[in-house]
């Protein structure tokens, strides 16, 4: 098919996509090299009329994205040094894997880990080169077992080659949103994915201890230090074992009032301590952090007082002071949305669904354009302008991409995929998202093959070769408290439904349901129980750690409908419910790590304003009464206009 367009007609026709697409084909058919000025002419897509400065800035990118893509380009020199050329050598193409149907069904398994943007990208395009190469589609059977993994820092790739290489690092780290970043030196020991987030488990050398770091506060870049020495990771370290037992040892006891029949989540923690004149309940909440413990009392609004010490209550004063004045001043204007954090620009993400379409293609040649759309995740219309970018791509003129394609929804057939007919070598970023994702189907109980999960992962660690991270250098930690986990399957067993006894984060109750289970789930690191609940008539995911009694009924589970075939994780369950917030909050906020985030913006001052879904308004109003002023509600108008009366009622009964 004729290209869409020439410079001929004074238009620019060539995406970045498809600059990527021709660099890449003339470097490839190159056998001495292509010089700068010559790849500035014979490459479609760098505007003749730029500067030379800007062409510079263009293919230095370019450069530097084919090679992070696992495009070998190599810079030929000269006897003294002097560049004369590019060009690509070497096997760039991906080692056979020879995966049999069932490994495949638990590579597309893990695949479907990865929801959110930051790597969701890579295991989708990993996964389209291992279905190119074996000329099979991936069907896992089953849902996965586990949703919502995520990258939730820049720095991960780097703290698990470190990691790997047992290379000391030095990085600034944030012990917490609101304080200034410091100076650590690292033994970097192991890399863990626990309850939603990434920790480095290390030797601290300042310190000279064991500590953990959260990698989501790590500021600017990890620095190798190779010159500190090298080092040996303890023998039966396990760094999934070191997350979440540095607790606190100095307690501070909170009195606290409760409304009779309020606070269920906080009572748990608590112990009773008789009752007040006025009739509310009196508790003793033990707490690591003072400031925190007061947060969570006043997060329940009116239905809760700080009694004492008195250190507490003017904590408690200066908390509701705070969020008196933040709501009370102007809100700072922004400018445009950021986009998503951790998404690919779109040229690169096109680039690189190019690169696994074609020889994809080649291996199903003849499917239809509806069936491609649908296995690459993307719209009739976009799969379309995808084959148009590729088939006005190559070398030159006279070397094009020849693939046939019509528009009423016909076939597609590759006459000449030039030298793109195997798939490309995985990148880092993909291989990653494809090793971690296995690891954590192998750290929950499921209906997946346990033999072809281990066989698998065997495969991909084996074909990515010296990139892959070594062993114990990235694992998942998912904590399955044995006793509900145990009822469940019980109960899946014989068939049974399941009585609970549940405290809801939300609107901070205890319930009783009946439900019929259909199985046990991660989702954003915490374990669920999945299942189908009577009451509310629809499916529903209960927290483990929120379930108070759990028991086999010996009434008969109900058979599953086709609604709950799947389970979606958090972002998709708040999105559908249509209730949006918005909120100014710090850079750091952990807000920002927990919570699905649709839009943001940059703060004139510092800070983001991030717009949340929510199920229930009732969570907002929590967060923001225990944020201490740090988190600001600006929309909808009416719930801020709620939540600074609330704090002024709570002001009011405290000391001046």
């Amino acid at each position: 098919m004729a290209p869409a367009g020439s410079p001929a007609d004074g238009v620019q026709p060539y995406t970045k996509a498809e600059r990527l697409l021709n660099l890449l084909m003339a470097l490839r058919g190159t056998r001495v090299g292509l010089d700068r000025d010559q790849i500035r002419s014979i490459v479609r897509g760098y505007d003749p009329d730029a500067s030379p400065d800007a062409f510079e800035r263009m293919f230095e990118r370019d450069k530097d994205e084919l090679r992070a893509m696992g495009v070998p380009v190599v810079t030929r020199t000269d006897a003294s040094g002097v560049v004369t050329g590019y060009r690509i050598e070497g096997d760039w193409a991906l080692p056979p894997l020879d995966l049999t149907p069932a490994e495949l069904a638990v590579l597309g398994l893990a695949a479907r880990i990865w929801q959110r943007a930051e790597l969701a990208p890579a295991a989708l395009n990993a996964l389209r080169k291992v279905e190119a190469q074996l000329g099979m589609e991936s069907a896992p059977g089953g849902d996965a077992p586990i949703a919502g993994l995520s990258a939730d820092s820049p720095a991960l790739n780097a703290l698990i080659a470190a990691c790997s290489t047992r290379t000391p690092v030095s990085f600034g780290y944030r012990k917490a949103p609101d304080q200034e970043a410091e100076q650590r030196h690292v033994q970097p020991w192991g890399v863990v994915w626990w309850r939603g987030h990434w920790y480095l488990v290390g030797h601290d050398s300042d310190r000279a201890d064991v500590r953990v770091f959260r990698a989501s506060r790590i500021t600017g870049s990890v620095r190798p230090e190779p010159e500190a020495g090298a080092f040996e990771v303890p023998a039966g370290f396990d760094a999934r074992a070191a997350i979440g037992r540095f607790a606190a040892t100095d307690r501070s006891v909170l009195r606290v009032a409760l409304v009779p029949g309020t606070g269920a989540a906080l009572r748990r923690d608590a112990t009773p301590a008789g009752q007040a004149d006025d009739g509310w309940d009196l508790v003793d909440l033990p707490v690591e952090d003072l400031a925190a413990g007061v947060g969570r009392v006043l997060a329940l609004g009116g239905a809760a007082r700080v009694l004492g010490p008195e250190g507490a209550v003017r904590e408690a004063a200066a908390q509701l002071d705070a969020i008196i004045a933040g709501h009370a001043a102007p809100a700072p204007a922004v400018g445009r949305a950021l986009p998503e954090p951790g998404a690919r620009p779109p040229g690169s993400a096109q680039f690189s669904r190019l690169l696994a379409l074609v020889p994809w293609l080649v291996a199903n040649s003849g499917v239809t354009v509806a069936a491609a759309a649908a296995h690459f995740g993307v719209t009739e219309e976009q799969l379309l302008a995808d084959l148009a970018s590729v088939i006005t791509s190559g070398a030159d003129d006279w070397t094009l991409f020849d693939i046939q394609y019509w528009e009423d929804g016909g076939v597609i057939e590759v006459i000449d995929a030039l030298e793109l007919a195997e798939p490309l070598t995985l990148t880092p970023d993909e291989g990653l998202a494809l090793l971690v994702a296995l690891h954590a189907l192998a750290a929950v109980p499921g209906g997946h093959d346990r033999a072809a999960l281990e066989s698998a992962t065997g495969k991909v660690t084996a074909a990515l070769g010296a990139g892959a991270p070594a062993p114990g250098a990235v694992t998942v930690r998912v904590d399955l408290p044995e006793r509900p986990v145990a009822a469940v399957e019980e109960a899946l067993a014989g068939g049974r439904a399941l009585e609970l006894t549940y405290l809801g984060a939300v609107r901070d109750a205890v319930t009783h349901r009946l439900v019929d289970p259909i199985g046990v789930v991660v989702v954003d690191g915490y374990s669920y129980l999945r299942a189908f609940c009577r009451s509310a008539q629809d499916l529903r995911l209960f927290r483990l750690d929120r379930i108070l009694d759990l028991r086999v009924s010996p009434e008969p589970a109900g058979p599953v409908t086709d609604a709950a075939a799947s389970v979606e994780p958090m972002a998709v369950a708040l999105s559908a419910t249509g209730r949006r917030v918005v909120v100014d909050l710090p850079a750091g906020s952990p807000v920002l790590d927990r919570h699905p985030v649709t839009r943001r913006w940059n703060l004139p001052g510092g800070g983001v304003r991030a717009e949340l879904p929510v199920g229930d308004y009732a969570w907002p109003r929590g967060l923001v009464l225990g944020s201490a002023g740090r988190v600001v509600l600006r929309e909808p108008a009416w719930l801020a206009e709620q939540v600074l009366d609330a704090a002024r009622a709570a002001r009011a009964v405290l000391p001046t």
